[in-house]
């Protein structure tokens, strides 16, 4: 492991794979977040529903 580690630093296209790797984490966590920010919209709808429906079985 150590060795092909150290094959990716003399290597030019060593470089490039360290980028798309930084890339690859960046839009994952990109993703992340949107989808985290996603989750929390559509649990404050579902407590909106829930809410609203409670009312309207209870008047």
């Amino acid at each position: 492991m150590l060795r092909i580690m150290k094959q990716l630093l003399r290597d030019r296209k060593g470089a490039t794979v360290v980028e798309y790797a930084m890339l690859c984490a960046l839009l994952s966590f990109a993703i992340m977040a949107a989808i985290s920010g996603l989750a929390s919209e559509t649990n404050s709808m579902w407590s909106r529903v829930t809410t609203t429906m409670r009312n309207a079985t209870n008047a």
